[in-house]
């Protein structure tokens, strides 16, 4: 399922969306807004943007350990993962990928979608 919308963020999630084990890739403004998505079946769009709340708790922890910049967010399940990426001011990606995922491929995947995202956000 593809929300209809920035066709150069579509492009993008839809070849993110391409790599194994990742069931769905979601791309929301500053505000935790939807610009773009592209999820599997039996993924609900409007709880995996819910956790971009997250963010906002993350980012204040960090800034009490002081230790620089939030840039990602893992939260791990049982039978999946959920990447939160900072893509710029602007722009936030969620990525759902499944427990079998090759988590070294997913992470440098997540940098090269963050790039493109940032070129069109």
């Amino acid at each position: 399922m593809t929300r209809k919308g920035n066709s150069e963020l579509e492009k993008i999630l839809r070849s993110f969306m391409n790599i194994e084990a990742v069931l769905a890739a979601v791309v929301v403004n500053s505000e935790g807004v939807l610009l773009e998505s592209n999820v599997s079946k039996g993924v609900n769009t409007k709880v995996l943007i819910s956790n971009y709340d997250l963010l906002s708790i993350a980012k204040e922890k960090g800034e009490k350990l002081k230790k620089g910049n939030l840039n990602e967010i893992i939260l791990s399940f049982e039978n999946a993962k959920l990447i939160i990426k900072k893509v710029n001011a602007d722009a936030v990606l969620l990525a759902l990928i499944g427990k079998e995922a090759n988590l070294q491929l997913i992470e440098l995947e997540i940098k090269r979608a963050a790039r493109e995202i940032k070129k069109v956000v």
